[in-house]
């Protein structure tokens, strides 16, 4: 008999234990449940500026592709006249550059007569 009382006060503080660890651990979760509610409250808060930002950043970087399309438009556009340049500038040379070293032959031609007409012919034949 003594056994039977030993071994039912022993199962009902057994019992007892079991039925604190589970109160305890419902207090628990329902303080992480309320922590969690709180932080999905703040992301929630924090997600909305968020959000307007990045669609904010995503319209700065179209805008800037934009203008670095016309950029780069332009570049080719000085690109081709710059080359188109270089070749109108080429073939003037070679029109003007015979007519420079033409007219530079002929000057120096005219400065040997005017110096033989004004100094006489014998200076140009004491030249080495």
């Amino acid at each position: 008999m003594i056994l039977s009382i030993g071994l039912g006060l022993g199962a009902l503080l057994a019992g007892s234990g079991v039925l604190y660890a589970c109160i305890r651990l419902g207090q628990l979760l329902a303080r992480t449940t309320q922590t969690i509610d709180e932080v999905e409250r703040a992301v929630t808060a924090i997600g909305t500026p968020i959000i307007s930002t990045l669609t904010h950043v995503d319209q700065i970087t179209g805008h800037a592709e934009h203008t670095l399309q016309r950029v780069d438009n332009a570049v080719e556009v000085l690109e081709h006249v710059a080359g188109d340049v270089a070749k109108r500038a080429g073939a003037a040379q070679a029109l003007v550059a015979p007519f420079v070293g033409g007219v530079g032959t002929h000057v120096s031609g005219w400065a040997e007569r005017l110096r033989r007409l004004l100094l006489g012919d014998h200076v140009g034949s004491h030249r080495p």
